[in-house]
């Protein structure tokens, strides 16, 4: 019974060492920065770490819970699970890399896009991922929506990403929206580098007045519309 006991300890040995080990040297060990992930403090262990003002590429998280996904290693990933009070989402690297099972909602800067404002966006079982240099899933549900103010117009976005090429593609269409805003088609196109091209069209319009708004928007007028293109890299 002893052998059996001491040879059990042996093999749970580096497991045992795994779980006290400290969330900050895991997630360098890991590949955070391949994530984006960063983070003001991480403490606690793989099993239930905290980070403070966490971001990923940029994008702002505030504090978070995270925890190590060893599982996720048989299948040649480093995982790594986020929750903040406003989402939960798993965030890969290695073989591939991206964003799988995203649930929540959280605030776009406006440089993220090029907006002139906020952009919120609420996702629902969101799926971005690379592997390759190419898009290897997308899927998912996303809802963009820039409220009403200083004098510009309510704007409701949804789409469903999906590979296309080499690029993962969420087509937009409005589903609120003033004016002419109310017929906008948008295009985001991210590329495994991080670079993206958001590609906004809105059919012919005829007021006057919309025609200047649009103008002063950076929209372009052209046979079968106006259209405004930004381009940008994901930090």
């Amino acid at each position: 019974m002893t052998r059996r006991l001491l040879l059990l300890f042996v093999l749970l040995l580096p497991a045992m060492l795994a779980a006290t080990l400290p969330l900050g040297l895991a997630l360098e060990t890991a590949g955070a920065r391949k994530w984006g992930l960063s983070a003001r403090h991480a403490g606690g262990n793989i099993w239930n770490g905290r980070l403070l003002d966490a971001s990923i590429r940029g994008l702002a998280l505030g504090n978070a819970q995270a925890r190590l996904l060893p599982l996720r290693l048989l299948a040649g990933d480093r995982a790594v699970w986020i929750s903040t009070p406003g989402l939960r989402a798993q965030v890969l690297a290695g073989r591939r890399w991206g964003v799988q099972d995203l649930h929540g909602h959280f605030s776009l800067p406006t440089h993220a896009l090029a907006s002139a404002l906020p952009v919120q966006v609420q996702a629902d079982g969101l799926q971005v991922l690379f592997a390759d240099d190419a898009c290897h899933a997308a899927s998912g549900r996303v809802v963009l929506s820039s409220d009403a103010a200083a004098g510009a117009p309510m704007l409701v976005l949804e789409g469903s990403p999906a590979c296309e090429g080499r690029a993962a593609v969420l087509p937009l269409a409005a589903v609120a929206g003033e004016g002419p805003l109310a017929r906008m088609q948008a295009s985001l196109r991210v590329h495994a580098d991080g670079q993206w091209e958001l590609e906004a069209r809105i059919p012919v319009v005829e007021h006057p007045s919309a025609r200047i708004a649009l103008e002063a928007a950076g929209f372009l007028p052209g046979p079968g519309g106006w259209s405004r293109v930004k381009r940008g890299r994901m930090d």
